[in-house]
């Protein structure tokens, strides 16, 4: 075999390789481009306050009615005679009488 023709399989090969990995790497760009479009869709709002924003919000308010309500807890109880405190580790059990 002459040198040209080596030359011409060695150049016809690394173009082959060349267009089989380009195809391979668009196939997962394309891939991972979908995904992130079907994420996206998942998770944005359909209206214009930040999802992040909204979350940090009612986490807020919920904390601030969970404070009240053991504010509340902690009166009754001395209402009640009680210490006042509400310790986290002993349960409220509730009883209902007719």
């Amino acid at each position: 075999m002459s040198d040209a023709v080596v030359v011409a399989l060695v150049g016809l090969a690394s173009t082959i390789v060349s267009i089989l990995l380009t195809a391979r790497v668009n196939t997962k760009v394309n891939r991972v481009g979908r995904d992130a479009a079907a994420a996206r869709i998942q998770v944005e709002n359909n209206h214009e306050t930040n999802m992040r924003e909204e979350g940090d919000d009612r986490h807020a308010e919920n904390s601030s009615k969970l404070d009240t309500i053991i504010r509340d807890l902690s009166r009754l109880r001395t209402a009640w005679g009680g210490s006042g405190s509400v310790p986290t580790t002993t349960p409220i059990r509730y009883t209902t009488s007719n």
